[in-house]
């Protein structure tokens, strides 16, 4: 009887160590990494001090940057000959060029 509760026994250990191993690799795999932290500051805030007139003060502008231009987009030509897979018409104002190429690099 000792004999059939001692392999019963390892058993179980041996069943609890797996499931201890895995839900651990789990927990490793499931942490984030370095890229997926939220970005800590760069900078501390500056408290003002309550003595004097700090809350008094006006707040100072500041300086408006310049609004980003947007690029102008380019037109770049592209021939559409009649031989090509096209789906409507070929001299439309705006056409989609579309190149696939089924071989291995």
């Amino acid at each position: 009887m000792t004999n059939r509760s001692d392999g019963q026994l390892r058993g179980a250990l041996h069943g609890i160590t797996q499931l201890t191993l895995l839900l651990a690799a789990l927990l490793v795999g499931c942490s984030p990494t370095a890229s997926q932290e939220k970005p800590k500051a760069a900078t501390q805030i500056d408290v003002a001090s309550t003595e004097g007139d700090a809350y008094e003060r006006e707040p100072t502008a500041v300086a408006a940057a310049p609004a980003m231009r947007p690029a102008q987009p380019t037109s770049d030509e592209i021939p559409v000959d009649t031989d090509d897979a096209v789906w409507g018409s070929a001299t439309a104002p705006v056409t989609i060029v579309e190149f696939s190429d089924f071989q291995c690099p």
